[in-house]
């Protein structure tokens, strides 16, 4: 499924709410009476949303396509509980649920959270939720009775997840407005995973480009085999061509380098041809369509070294 996130407006609040009401209806029947399931979906009106921005509480929603219509696919949020304990969500509707939109919200939370100094996330998840999370690392420590709005209680599982704070080195690519297209080629020709695309339009960085830049990439990332490539559009007045460096592609197999040294090399230029060398059975040197130079090695040369 096709999806884009960014981090949520107060515009967005009456479909944050859609999305909210879609997934408990159709994912809640599943492991809840009738009765829970309109209890919890009682009272959720766009003034939740508002209350909970307005305390602090940050918003995340994937949009994508329902009934040729664009729509809020589902949304996650990130709020301190206490010090370095923060909580979170995640809803999906349930004809966007297991195509990895839960997933992707939860990790911007989740990395929200840690960019706003927290250590740990607890949550009451729903029965429903139960499973979701704990693929993704959180442990169950009780069972509560949790209570709705609507004055009823409902089950849930109290869990917890520690977050591993850690220092990444990673590349950031700068494009002059060709990102989302670049990062869709690297997803395609290098066996990535695109993550999340966030535009100028609507953050404090829209002034800072032109009128026709509003949908352009200001952050965005893919991730290729574990490592994460992050990049975005710089305004026309700012770029400056890439040079100083080279992203290193290294493969034990040298069918794999010819493939994909000849697919960064289309619609690009070859700097050094890709050939076998003394250190490596193919090594060559290209900058491809986008601007981004690259350095691609194959295995180790069977030649033997002279001294």
């Amino acid at each position: 499924m096709d999806f884009e996130t960014r981090q949520a407006r107060q515009s967005d609040v009456d479909a944050i709410a859609d999305a909210h009401l879609d997934s408990i209806r159709s994912i809640g029947p599943r492991f809840y009476p009738p009765q829970t399931v309109e209890d919890w979906a009682f009272g959720l009106t766009r003034d939740v949303y508002l209350r909970a921005m307005n305390r602090g509480e940050v918003f995340f929603i994937a949009v994508g396509m329902i009934d040729g219509k664009p729509a809020v696919l589902g949304f996650s949020s990130d709020y301190r509980i206490d010090g370095s304990k923060h909580g979170t969500s995640a809803y999906v509707r349930g004809g966007a649920a297991r195509r990895g939109v839960g997933s992707t919200l939860l990790r911007l939370a989740e990395a929200h959270a840690i960019g706003s100094g927290a250590t740990s996330i607890h949550i009451e998840a729903s029965l429903a939720g139960v499973e979701f999370y704990r693929s993704h690392g959180y442990v169950e420590t009780s069972r509560t009775q949790t209570r709705l709005r609507s004055g009823r209680t409902i089950e849930c599982v109290v869990m917890h997840k520690k977050l591993a704070v850690t220092m990444q080195m990673n590349a950031y690519l700068s494009f002059k407005g060709q990102c989302e297209a670049a990062f869709k080629f690297y997803e395609q020709h290098l066996g990535g995973q695109l993550g999340p695309l966030f535009r100028y339009a609507g953050t404090p960085l829209a002034n800072q480009v032109p009128a026709d830049w509003q949908d352009k990439v200001m952050h965005g990332s893919v991730t290729v085999r574990g490592e994460v490539l992050m990049g975005g559009d710089v305004a026309p007045d700012r770029y400056e061509e890439p040079k100083g460096f080279s992203l290193s592609i290294h493969t034990n197999n040298a069918a794999e380098a010819e493939r994909i040294f000849h697919a960064l090399a289309d619609g690009g230029k070859i700097v050094v041809p890709l050939e076998k060398t003394f250190w490596a059975a193919r090594f060559g040197m290209v900058v491809d369509r986008f601007g981004i130079p690259w350095m691609i090695n194959a295995g180790e040369s069977e030649e033997p070294a002279t001294t």
